[in-house]
């Protein structure tokens, strides 16, 4: 199943194993103070903005959720949890550095294969999008690991620099019909 464009994606805030670079993985790990400003002012933001969206999703991770929960109070729009947008399974690697981290398409020992991981990804951003009610798109609560595999899905460039967290980014379709991955205040990528 695909994504249906458009859709926002939104990376949780941060958290003290991302502070520290550790490898999170499926651990649940709540926000730290700077994650919870972070959710917080991303999603005044989003509400001053007039973003438009149809629903909130979330993964059920406990940074994700506090992240899409600040987004769904500041803009009334209802929240639904979405199991298949949790982070990927980093078996064995979870609580080490994040500069020992494999490359995406590596198997962790322990963990979920790439493949397996993008196609959940995907099957769950598209029921995501076919869920939503029209002529809003979702606006998705994830993980960088979520973005990363999105990105692959859909034929995009690797993000060069690390996904930023709370910052918004549309998937869309060009005038070309190609996809494009633009965060918001930025150019296309």
């Amino acid at each position: 199943m695909h994504p249906v464009a458009p859709f926002w994606l939104i990376r949780h805030g941060e958290t003290p194993w991302n502070a520290g670079r550790l490898i999170m993985g499926q651990r649940d790990i709540p926000l730290n103070a700077t994650g919870e400003d972070q959710a917080r002012a991303a999603a005044d933001g989003v509400a001053r903005a007039g973003l438009r969206a149809g629903l909130v999703w979330t993964s059920p991770l406990t940074r994700a959720r506090a992240t899409a929960d600040a987004m769904a109070a500041a803009t009334g729009l209802p929240l639904r949890v979405m199991p298949g947008l949790r982070e990927r399974d980093w078996g064995d690697l979870v609580g080490t550095p994040a500069d020992t981290r494999p490359g995406d398409h590596e198997t962790p020992p322990g963990g979920e294969p790439w493949p397996v991981f993008v196609r959940r990804a995907a099957t769950a951003v598209a029921c995501c999008t076919r869920a939503t009610p029209w002529p809003w798109p979702p606006l998705i609560v994830a993980h960088a690991g979520i973005q990363r595999a999105l990105r692959a899905y859909l034929g995009l460039p690797a993000h060069r620099e690390r996904i930023p967290h709370a910052a918004p980014v549309l998937f869309d379709r060009g005038a070309d019909g190609a996809w494009r991955a633009v965060v918001a205040g930025q150019p296309a990528m």
